[in-house]
């Protein structure tokens, strides 16, 4: 059973306000880092980035061949095309372009370790998803300070309501000019 979290250490950048919730030491160590701490790729989708660099080259030379004008005007509803210009009707600089980034794309590291050392352990990254996959959680930084809040969404949800229905709550407008 979980619990606001009185075994986190005071100077914990970590405060669990879950009353169902007890963090896992790779969960707080993982947290430690901060919201905005990146993990480090599990690698790289390389037909992703093929496809992506294929349609930008089709641009390129579609823009180059016809003359980098909007082209022709076409009705609502056409047929999406795939067509390209010839390689031989296009000039040298957008060949060059192309040319130096398929060199490039064949250096893209595929996987973790060509992309450096991981900066998660692998307790920290089952923590991740752990965490992502915990839709009764909601994390968020604290109003003031440097603090993670970690709640229960009913919980979340309930302060939302109580401090929205509360009539004490007045915003006032000020017109600095």
């Amino acid at each position: 059973m979980g619990g606001p979290s009185s075994l986190t250490p005071i100077q914990s950048n970590v405060l669990n306000l879950s009353l169902t919730y007890t963090l896992s030491d790779p969960e707080l160590a993982l947290l430690e880092k901060g919201l905005f701490s990146i993990p480090t790729p599990s690698g790289t989708d390389m037909a992703e980035l093929r496809r992506d660099v294929s349609n930008y080259h089709r641009r390129l030379k579609l823009l180059n061949y016809f003359g980098f004008t909007g082209g022709k005007k076409t009705g609502l509803f056409t047929e999406p095309s795939n067509w390209e210009p010839n390689w031989d009707r296009l000039a040298g600089p957008v060949k060059e372009i192309i040319e130096s980034d398929l060199r490039a794309l064949k250096k893209v590291p595929g996987r973790r370790r060509e992309m450096g050392r991981d900066n998660l352990s692998a307790e920290e990254r089952r923590a991740l998803a752990g965490l992502r996959g915990n839709s009764d959680l909601v994390l968020k930084p604290a109003d003031k300070g440097s603090k993670i809040v970690i709640q229960d969404k009913a919980q979340y949800n309930n302060n939302n309501n109580n401090n929205n229905n509360n009539n004490n709550n007045h915003l006032f407008y000020i017109a600095l000019s």
